[in-house]
C-alpha cells in the first residue's frame, strides 16, 4: 500500500505537565510516521523552510520538501490531569501548498491520500481536485485554525478555532473525514454527535470518524453507526495519538480488515500505543 500524506511539516513544541519536548510534528509528521512504522510505504510531501524538521532514522519513507515561506512553530500545553485537552499557540509562516507544488506524476500510483493543514489557507480545493481519483482522508482540524486579527504571514499568537466554509467545499471530494467532537461541533455548528456527523454526510463525505479520546470513537456513514470502544491505557502524552489512530484506520486495509468496525479496533490499538510514549520515542521503537 502506498499513501501520500500532504500538509506542512512543524516544529512542535509539547509541554505535557511538568515536561517539555522540542520536536518535529503537525499531522503530516505524526500521521506519516506512524503509516511508515505500519509497514505502509509512505511519502509526505511537506511544506516548510528551508530546512526539514529532523524525522526519526527508523523512518523509511520519502519525504519531498515543497519550499515555502519558513517552518511553522507550534506550541501544544496539554495539562497533565485533563489529557483530552489543549491549549496552542503558534508562528505561522505561509505553507500554503498550491496544485503546481505537486508533480502529477509523484501522484499516479498512490493508493491513499493524507491531507492534513495546520492553519486554515494551507490546502485549497483546486489541490483537493487534482486528487480526485485517489481516496483521500483528511484531518481538517487545521482547517479551523486561525489567529485573531492577523492577515500577513508570519502570523504569532494564541490558535482560535472557527467555522471555515472551505470545510465544505471540499468534503465531496473525500473518502474519510477525522476530527474529535469539539471539532465537529465547530464545523458542523452541531451540538449532538450524530447531527453534526449526519450534516457531514450530507454535504459530501463518504465517512466520517469521530475521536473521543479515552472514550473511544464513532464510525458514520449513509447506511451505519459503529461505536468503538477505547483500550484502557495510562497517557504518557496525547499528542499526535488522533493522527496515530487515523493511520491505523487506512493501514487497516492493508491489513485486510475489510469491515469498519474492525478498522475502528486497530486503529483504536495504534491510540492506544501512541499515547504511552512521548511522540519521537513511539516512532523509533
Amino acid at each position: 500500500m502506498k499513501v501520500g500524506v500532504i500538509g506542512p511539516i512543524i516544529q512542535d513544541v509539547n509541554i505535557y505537565g511538568n515536561q517539555k519536548i522540542e520536536q518535529a510534528g503537525g499531522v503530516t509528521f505524526y500521521s506519516g510516521c506512524a503509516l511508515d512504522s505500519l509497514g505502509v510505504d509512505v511519502t509526505i510531501f511537506g511544506s516548510c523552510g528551508e530546512t526539514v524538521p529532523e524525522f526519526p532514522e527508523s523512518f523509511k519513507g520519502n519525504i519531498i520538501h515543497l519550499l515555502k515561506q519558513g517552518t511553522t512553530t507550534h506550541t501544544n500545553i496539554t495539562p497533565e490531569n485533563e489529557p483530552d485537552k489543549r491549549y496552542d499557540q503558534a508562528i505561522v509562516y505561509d505553507n500554503s501548498i498550491l496544485p503546481q507544488d505537486i508533480s502529477t506524476s509523484d501522484l499516479d500510483d498512490l493508493d491513499h491520500i493524507v491531507l492534513g493543514p495546520m492553519f486554515h489557507s494551507q490546502i485549497g480545493l483546486e489541490l483537493v481536485k487534482k486528487l480526485n481519483g485517489t481516496p483521500v482522508s483528511l484531518a481538517p482540524q487545521g482547517m479551523i485554525r486561525y489567529i485573531e486579527g492577523q492577515n500577513t504571514y508570519p502570523q504569532s499568537g494564541e490558535f482560535i478555532r472557527k467555522f471555515n466554509q472551505d470545510v465544505y467545499e471540499i468534503l465531496p471530494y473525500v473518502d474519510n473525514v477525522f476530527l474529535d467532537a469539539n471539532e465537529l461541533v465547530i464545523i458542523s455548528g452541531k451540538q449532538q454527535t450524530d447531527k453534526g456527523a449526519a450534516k457531514l454526510l450530507d454535504s459530501g463525505a463518504k465517512t466520517i470518524i469521530v475521536t473521543q479520546g479515552q472514550k473511544g470513537s464513532l464510525i458514520y456513514t449513509n447506511s451505519q453507526k459503529i461505536q468503538v470502544p477505547a483500550f484502557p491505557v495510562e497517557v504518557i502524552n496525547p499528542i499526535g495519538a488522533g493522527d496515530s489512530y487515523m493511520a491505523g484506520y487506512i493501514a487497516a486495509e492493508q491489513q485486510h480488515y475489510k469491515d469498519l468496525e474492525n478498522r475502528g479496533k486497530f486503529a483504536a490499538r495504534c491510540f492506544k500505543i501512541s499515547s504511552k510514549f512521548w511522540p519521537i520515542q513511539r516512532y523509533s521503537r
